[in-house]
């Protein structure tokens, strides 16, 4: 496929990851149980557990949470995890685990909450194969495999609370993820970590543990920590953003940790023949401007902005307004848009790498951004005119296929501190990549995490 602008484009970077819950109807004639944490009244050691870790829900109509994003135990966990149908549809669902290959970790008991208490799921089944539609945009890396799996029938806006024991070797350690697969296309997909901690000897406890992908945390181990991620697309008929379309607007919700920063990238591209219109403004919140930090040109433009040193985003859910000089024009052209969120960054001086590039054809995208110190974290965004695959980044962030303009795959990821060399296995067509490093603010942020 040549990289031109007669190409579809894949519309927006997903959170890097996106939350957003869709809107359901209550039917009457449906018993719904668990369908609130007062309902559910799940209690661990004296104390009530709430399932509030989500990622990446973009194009999901069920929400799975977890209670925690990182969990740590000496040979195994309890992870209590609830799974919401948010579909106007009853559905049965295979709900998976997926765990690193050739490390010893398994499940082996499943539970769920009932009125009468916690109930055996019984005994766990070989998994079954994912939907295809969703193994590009739903991206697990090729080292991980699915080992478990039970049933559950979940009515349409109903919550299930589940608990799982997880056992793995000693010293083991890595992300997992937890798949809800519905009979009638309900699809949901949340990833945790897990890593082992001797308490066994007395020893004092340790945690090397660093995430794939993301959702908030705080703590205190100096490191910069993922918190949010949002993201949005010009509308168009599938050949075109509207014509007069010249500004995007994204919900983004900050959260309250402290040394926050916000990063936004857009991939812009005009109608055939025709060049792009430039992004004139980005503000968040109603008054907070970002400014341009790096671009790369080519058949389109691919740009991050960032708000100024010193500037923490707003807390809470406010809009991100992407503004164009000029109203793109119909066939063929895209604006698409991701927005991320940070904590832990340091305040006087936020980056401590930013670079651009690009090439021709080939299999392979890649980005040095040389000074990512070991607690900082690297971020890039990469378009292509084809494809866009694995990354050898610790959390990808997809996009979503929109079929406009001349950037079929749009990606992002973040990646753990002190990885300078950035890569994507791209289609065999001319490819772009912006990005840069976080410095991490002294004594900040909590377990580097990513999705």
């Amino acid at each position: 496929m040549n990289f031109n602008k007669g190409l579809g484009i894949v519309g927006v970077v997903t959170a890097l990851l996106v939350m957003g819950f869709l809107s359901f109807t209550f039917f009457g004639s449906k018993e719904k149980v668990n369908d609130n944490l007062a309902t559910a009244n799940i209690s661990q050691n004296g104390e009530q557990v709430v399932p509030v870790f989500t990622d990446d829900n973009i194009g999901e109509t069920v929400i799975i949470k977890s209670d925690q994003e990182n969990y740590t135990g000496d040979l195994g966990i309890e992870s209590y995890f609830s799974v919401q149908n948010t579909s106007q549809t009853d559905e049965n669902f295979n709900i998976q685990f997926y765990f690193p290959k050739n490390v010893g970790v398994g499940v082996e008991k499943v539970e769920v909450k009932t009125a009468n208490g916690w109930e055996d799921m019984g005994s766990l089944q070989a998994a079954v194969t994912r939907p295809e539609k969703y193994k590009n945009t739903k991206l697990i890396p090729t080292e991980f495999e699915a080992k478990d799996r039970f049933k559950a029938s979940i009515l349409s806006g109903e919550t299930k609370y589940f608990r799982a024991k997880i056992v793995f070797d000693e010293n083991a350690q890595g992300e997992f993820w937890i798949e809800a697969i519905g009979d009638k296309g309900g699809y949901g997909l949340l990833d945790p970590t897990f890593s082992h901690v001797n308490i066994r000897g007395g020893g004092s406890a340790t945690n090397s543990n660093v995430k794939i992908r993301g959702g908030s945390s705080g703590g205190g181990s100096g490191s910069v920590v993922y918190d949010n991620a949002s993201s949005g697309k010009c509308a168009g008929t599938g050949t075109g953003c509207s014509t007069g379309t010249s500004q995007v607007t994204i919900s983004h919700t900050t959260g309250s940790g402290s040394d926050r920063s916000m990063i936004v990238g857009c991939a812009v591209s005009g109608p055939s023949g025709a060049a792009e219109p430039a992004i004139s403004t980005i503000t968040y919140a109603g008054g907070q401007s970002l400014s341009q930090k790096k671009s790369q040109g080519g058949n389109y433009r691919l740009e991050y902005w960032a708000l100024p040193d010193g500037t923490q985003p707003t807390i809470g859910a406010n809009n991100v307004v992407i503004t164009l000089v000029d109203n793109l024009n119909g066939l063929n052209s895209a604006l698409s848009c991701g927005v991320i969120t940070f904590t832990g960054v340091d305040q006087t001086a936020q980056f401590t790498s930013s670079n651009n590039g690009n090439g021709g054809t080939g299999t392979t995208a890649s980005l040095t951004l040389s000074a990512n110190g070991a607690n900082d974290m690297g971020f890039n965004f990469v378009c292509n005119g084809s494809s866009v695959g694995a990354s050898t980044e610790t959390m990808r962030i997809d996009a979503t296929d929109d079929g406009n303009g001349a950037c079929n795959t749009l990606g992002v990821a973040t990646s753990a501190g002190g990885d300078t060399n950035h890569s994507w296995t791209v289609g065999s067509d001319s490819w772009l990549m912006v990005g840069g490093a976080l410095k991490a603010a002294s004594g900040a942020g909590g377990n580097v995490k990513f999705r």
